[in-house]
Order: structure tokens, then C-alpha cells, then sequence
């Protein structure tokens, strides 16, 4: 026996059914209160009794405007990208605007992510690549984008400033409690992001006359994972460090995990301070001190340079968004600290 399907209700069958024009119904679908009431009564019994659909490409096509924005991630899982999302989605609905999300990893995956977001499906796209390579920029070419955390001369960015954050950090762990030999917890070669954090904390160093030292640099891919095999290399190979700055949170929290695990204490032994300030570092025990540049609000103000660039308005071409540190329990200030900042 052949099955076949029914095919999907169009406008026209819509039209028909309620004794009006198809231009009647394409009316209701865009601007209702421009119907008189009996018609749009007319035109929402007959879409709800042949459960009709729009097709949004050719509404949007026809219209030049989807009411949608792209975000394009280099994974959609993570308390670092689930925030950043939250932060997205949050600016896109307070705007009326819905939220196409597509991922990219492997790393290989964005060619394929990036065409499915283009002019006909979003009005524009917010992109947080982990590199910019070239072939990546001809496929942002005539399309409204703005980068995260990657920088382009001619497309506009929205980052953290991690150059005040990082040297609180680095100034606390060193002056207030009298770190020496401080291991920093890189990300990848060619993360962007990463290399202006360890410029930071690197010039810092400096400054109070501590060098940084190369053996003391290692690298990870963002992940907890990551964290955890770092600290453990460097304990395994003899290392010696009595403090710990991490890019991310993520591998900051790895990294306490693991110095734990061998016996050590941390703040005692080893002092940690991470970078983002994602829920976690609030809530784990000992709680994480870090550098505040929240993902939420790093997606938020993506999207609104985005929609003020869509809509005409003027925006910088580089955002910069400050940072601080957010002094807990793992770099040594203890509990006291953590309940001033709840009570203030």
C-alpha cells in the first residue's frame, strides 16, 4: 500500500475557506488590527482548522526582514556557552526577534553551520569562532555580524577588557597573599581571548618584578578536563608553583579539583583564580576567586550591537566590556569575604 502524505495548508487553501483573498490572509498573518473584527475571525477559524503554517522563507524573502538573528557557537553545551546563550536569547526576545543557534564543533563544521544563517533566515549573525581564518571571513562577507571575542579590522567586536581584571588578580595573589611562582592556565595557540589574558597577566608579573616563567605556562581546551591535566602534569613533573591563574573558570575549577585530589590544599598550598565568573565559581566549595566578565552579559551586548546595526542605528565598531576581580575562598580571603559581597 502507498502512503501518501497531505500536503501542508497554504494561504490560498486559507482564503478559500474563510471567503477572503489571499492578500486578506498574507494581511492577517502580518497586521490584524487592519482587519475588521468579523474578518479576522473569519481568517483564524480557517488557519486553526487547517493547522495552517506560514512559510516564513517566502514571507521573509518577500518582506526583506526574517525577525530572526543567528548565533553561531563553537559548542552549544558548557556553563561558559549555556550563559552566553541565555544572555543572547534574553536581548533577541526583549526585541521581538526569535534566535537561530547553530554549533561548530568540530572546528571543521563552520563552513556548514555559517550558510544555513544567512540573509535568507536572519536579518544578522553573532559568531564566537575560536579562530578567524580566512575563509571564515568570505562567508561573514554582506551579511550584519559582530564578532566575540575575536577581532577583525573590518568587522565590529564585542569582548571583554581583561587588562584590569587580570592585574587585580595578579596583584592579589602577589600582594595580598604573597604568591611567587604563579602557573597560568592557557587555552589553545590562536585563541584570541586567551593570548590577551596571558599578555595581561604576563605584563603584571613585570611590573612587580616578578617574571613569568615559561615552564610554568601550560595550555588546555577550555574544559575542566583540561584543568585537571594540567595541574597534574605540572605536579608530576615537580613544578613549583604556590599559585594558579586560569583564563577560564572551567579549568580553574579542574585544576583545584585535582590539587585536592593529590592531598594539597587549596588556598593553603596552592592559590587558584579563574577567569568569567560563571555560577559555578559562586556555589562550589572552596568558592573560586576570579576576574567578573560574565558570558551573560558578553551575549547580551552582542546581540544589542547587533540589533542596533540591523536597525540603522550608530554602534562602535569595537565594544570592550570592563572586568574586575571577585576575591573568594580559593586565592585565601575565606567565607567572610563571600557573605560581604552577598550582603551588598
Amino acid at each position: 500500500m502507498t502512503l501518501i502524505s497531505k500536503s501542508p495548508a497554504t494561504a490560498a487553501d486559507v482564503a478559500r475557506m474563510a471567503g477572503v483573498s489571499t492578500a486578506t490572509v498574507s494581511r492577517f498573518m502580518n497586521s490584524p488590527d487592519l482587519l475588521a473584527r468579523d474578518t479576522q475571525q473569519a481568517v483564524l477559524g480557517a488557519v486553526k482548522q487547517l493547522n495552517y503554517r506560514p512559510n516564513l522563507a517566502a514571507r521573509n524573502l518577500a518582506g526583506g526582514s526574517t525577525n530572526c538573528l543567528g548565533l553561531v557557537l563553537p559548542e552549544l553545551g558548557g556553563p561558559f556557552f549555556s550563559e552566553l546563550l541565555a544572555g543572547v536569547e534574553e536581548a533577541t526576545r526583549e526585541a521581538g526577534y526569535h534566535l537561530l543557534v547553530a554549533g561548530t564543533e568540530p572546528h571543521e563544521a563552520f563552513p556548514l553551520a555559517f550558510p544555513s544563517l544567512n540573509q535568507q533566515f536572519v536579518d544578522g549573525t553573532i559568531v564566537f569562532p575560536d579562530t578567524l581564518s580566512p575563509g571564515m571571513v568570505e562567508n561573514l562577507a554582506g551579511h550584519p555580524v559582530v564578532l566575540v571575542e575575536v577581532s577583525h579590522p573590518s568587522l565590529p567586536t564585542v569582548a571583554f577588557d581583561p587588562s584590569v581584571g587580570v592585574r587585580e588578580a595578579i596583584r592579589h595573589l602577589v600582594c595580598d597573599h604573597g604568591a611567587e611562582r604563579i602557573a597560568c592556565f592557557a587555552g589553545p595557540v590562536g585563541a584570541e581571548a586567551s593570548r590577551r589574558r596571558e599578555e595581561a597577566c604576563a605584563d603584571e608579573l613585570r611590573s612587580l618584578g616578578l617574571a613569568a616563567d615559561p615552564s610554568l605556562l601550560v595550555r588546555g581546551d577550555w574544559s575542566e578536563l583540561a584543568g585537571r591535566q594540567m595541574a597534574e602534569r605540572l605536579l608530576e613533573q615537580g613544578r613549583c608553583f604556590d599559585a594558579i591563574f586560569s583564563v577560564n573558570d572551567e579549568m580553574a575549577i579542574g585544576a583545584v579539583r585535582e590539587i585536592e585530589r593529590t592531598g594539597l590544599r587549596v588556598p593553603d598550598d596552592v592559590r587558584v583564580c579563574g577567569f568569567d565568573d560563571i555560577p559555578q565559581a559562586r556555589w562550589m566549595r572552596p568558592a573560586l576567586s576570579t576576574v567578573a566578565a560574565p558570558p551573560r552579559t558578553l551575549g547580551r551586548t552582542a546581540a544589542e550591537v547587533l540589533l542596533a546595526r540591523i536597525t540603522g542605528r550608530p554602534t562602535p565598531s569595537d565594544v570592550q566590556i570592563p572586568t574586575f576581580l571577585v576575591a573568594r575562598e580559593t586565592s585565601g580571603c575565606g567565607q567572610e569575604l563571600e557573605r560581604e559581597e552577598n550582603t551588598s
